[in-house]
């Protein structure tokens, strides 16, 4: 009776580490991103070392970093807003037509780790015979507008949930890897 009990508790747990582990990147569907920030845990970092390397990527990553820097907590948090190039692509009878992005990060950090939110994307439709130019704002909560009712996406905006996963994994990524590579190169003393 008892081993009976303890298999399915034991396959319970494994399951609930296996869904929880696997929230390393952002994910967008028809429910919106996946999770609200990613917490990466960097090894050997102070929570001074992780802001300061922080700023230094934001200088190196950005050509205005001066203008990308809306807020700085000392040594606890930075906002900073960016924009991409033909981001959003939306392809309507056999042409794509791409618009220009901005969005709005938030990082906060605590001793070996920060954590990386992103606060606000949208993009901006020109104005045409049809309509005034107006501002789209990404939901983070709700993709449906992009999703048939049969939750497929809609071949008018195939690319846009890719696009968004893959903007920001892929600035959490390259901060990731330069907080890690700057780290490695600060305890080597050999010149």
């Amino acid at each position: 009776m008892k081993k009976t009990i303890i298999i399915p508790l034991v396959s319970l747990l494994m399951l609930s580490l296996t869904i929880t582990s696997d929230e390393s990147k952002f994910t967008y569907d028809i429910n919106g991103m996946n999770v609200e920030y990613l917490v990466m845990t960097i090894d050997s970092t102070s929570q001074q070392q992780n802001f300061k390397k922080s700023i230094n990527w934001i200088k190196e990553t950005y050509k205005n970093p001066e203008e990308v820097i809306k807020t700085t907590i000392d040594e606890k948090k930075i906002r900073f807003e960016g924009s991409e190039q033909n981001l959003i692509c939306i392809k309507s009878l056999g042409l794509n037509t791409c618009y220009n992005a901005r969005y709005t990060i938030e990082v906060e950090f605590k001793e070996n780790k920060y954590k990386f939110t992103p606060l606000s994307l949208s993009y901006r439709v020109p104005g045409s015979q049809y309509g005034p130019a107006r501002t789209i704002q990404i939901d983070f909560k709700d993709g449906s507008m992009y999703y048939k009712k049969n939750k497929t996406i809609r071949t008018l905006y195939q690319s846009v949930p890719s696009s968004i996963e893959n903007l920001f994994n892929s600035l959490n990524n390259s901060l990731n890897e330069y907080i890690k590579k700057e780290s490695a190169e600060n305890t080597d003393t050999e010149w």
